[in-house]
This record gives structure tokens, C-alpha cells and sequence, in this order.
């Protein structure tokens, strides 16, 4: 590893992530996992889309969907085994 170049970390978000890793026009493939259904949705799609506020949107409202359900899936009682 060299240390002759300096490297100073920063903070980019989800579209600027997207935008700096691809080309607009690559397919890029999203894939959402819900731990508590067990379902999981993908997209694919084009990275200029995945970089639109829709799409990230879309994003967080999956992610604030999955964090309600995980929350409720924790209130639940817990099965007690026959003993």
C-alpha cells in the first residue's frame, strides 16, 4: 500500500454514491430484503433512475416500511416452548 497519496474521506449521498460508481446508462440491479416477511423485491433499472429523487423516494419508504414492521415483529409475544 502507498502512502504517498493522500486520501481524505467525505460523505456522499445514496445518488451521488450511485452516480460515481456508474454511468448513467448501466444497469444497475436494487435489491430490498425484507427480514421479517422474508420477502424480497429487485429492480433493475438504469443508474440514472436509481439516482432520482423518486427512486430514492421509494427507497426510504421501503426501508421505513421494513423498520415499522421489524419494530412490530418485536412487540409480538414471544411462542413459549411446551415444556
Amino acid at each position: 500500500m502507498s502512502t504517498d497519496t493522500q486520501f481524505t474521506p467525505r460523505s456522499l449521498s445514496a445518488s451521488a454514491y450511485v452516480q460515481k460508481l456508474f454511468e448513467p446508462a448501466e444497469n444497475v440491479a436494487i435489491l430490498v430484503r425484507n427480514r421479517v416477511t422474508r420477502k424480497t423485491v429487485q429492480r433493475i433499472t438504469k443508474a440514472a433512475t436509481v439516482s432520482k429523487p423518486e427512486f430514492q423516494d421509494w427507497l426510504a419508504h421501503e426501508n421505513a416500511q421494513m423498520e415499522s414492521q421489524r419494530r412490530a415483529a418485536n412487540l409480538q409475544p414471544t411462542e413459549k416452548s411446551p415444556t
